[in-house]
């Protein structure tokens, strides 16, 4: 099933043995195609022939067509297809040309895989790795932020705010001393790091992924023997089976690189200062939650949740010059 390289020149092509110029191509004596050609050094003309005479039209691209007789002639891309499409058995030819050259150029690709097997299956082992690392990012972010605020996160996430947003207030006593809180405004005192951490993605596809790449690795070691071996395979059998190959294998770029990505994203939320998640929410559980993980993460180990938080929102009352801040929850798209 293997077909000729596409053809450059015009000397390549009167090279082939059985070529003659302007010999007739009919329905009659058409055999198969046997190559492709895109010259660009000559202008070509179409041998194709009907009741009607002779194409003649000019063209760059086309095929190499076997006569019954063993000779060879040329035939246009399109010409078939536009004046000759009556005529079944050149139609058929040319799709099995295409489907066979189609395959070929996939089994090409697996090969291509096959000839760096060894440095694939250590890249492999490395996603391995990698994995392992995502999962124990995955297990410290829930540790350190809880169930709750992981919640938040994904409801931050589905809604795209990660802007941690606060309004402000001045104080006024009532006559019995009773406060009243006037609202001033609403300032963006930080945002979420990295939010699409937290779009609740399934963490086992991962590995389903690497075992599906160390299955295409060993189907393509699989064809290979078996072609070795002499076994035949259709066009449309090929196609199949390389294109389940290719579909695993080239995306594993893609796969390693959205890996280590996530990755990065994890160290870099950890060494991103939390203090304005503090104000994710007004939830009280949820502010003491993310103020004892700030607190841990300056190293403060000498004060309650409690006495640190009043002591954040003093320092943020000071930086908007207002007396009070209360997270806002409905978020923004700033």
């Amino acid at each position: 099933m293997s077909s000729n390289p596409t053809i450059k020149s015009h000397q390549e092509l009167q090279s082939l043995s059985g070529y003659e110029e302007n010999l007739t191509i009919t329905p009659l004596n058409f055999s198969k195609v046997i190559a492709e050609y895109e010259i660009r050094d000559a202008e070509l003309k179409c041998c194709l022939t009907d009741e009607h005479g002779k194409c003649g039209q000019g063209h760059f691209h086309g095929y190499v067509i076997a006569l019954n007789d063993g000779s060879l002639s040329i035939m246009g891309k399109d010409c078939a297809q536009n004046k000759f499409q009556a005529h079944e058995n050149v139609m058929s030819s040319i799709r099995l040309f295409k489907k066979t050259k189609e395959a070929e150029s996939k089994l090409g690709r697996v090969q291509d895989y096959l000839d760096r097997k060894d440095e694939y299956i250590q890249r492999i082992k490395d996603l391995e790795e990698l994995i392992k690392s995502v999962h124990s990012g995955y297990a410290r972010l829930n540790f350190e932020l809880g169930e709750d605020v992981i919640k938040e996160l994904n409801r931050r996430y589905k809604a795209q705010k990660p802007n941690i947003l606060v309004k402000t207030f001045r104080v006024e006593l009532e006559e019995d001393d009773e406060e009243r809180l006037i609202y001033q405004a609403t300032h963006k005192i930080g945002h979420i790091p990295h939010l699409s951490l937290f779009d609740k993605r399934e963490l086992d596809i991962p590995d389903r992924k690497v075992k599906w790449l160390n299955e295409a690795l060993r189907d393509a070691v699989k064809l290979f023997d078996q072609i070795i071996d002499g076994q035949e395979f259709s066009p449309a059998e090929l196609r199949r089976k390389t294109g389940a190959i290719l579909a695993q294998l080239d995306s594993l770029d893609r796969f390693e690189n959205d890996l280590k990505q996530t990755l990065k994203e994890i160290e870099n939320f950890f060494t991103t200062d939390p203090i304005s998640l503090c104000y994710l929410t007004d939830g009280h559980r949820m502010q003491s939650r993310m103020a004892e993980y700030t607190m841990r993460f300056r190293g403060i180990s000498d004060k309650t949740s409690a006495v640190f938080l009043r002591q954040v929102e003093i320092h943020f009352c000071t930086k908007l010059r207002c007396d009070r801040i209360r997270a806002d929850e409905a978020g923004s798209y700033w």
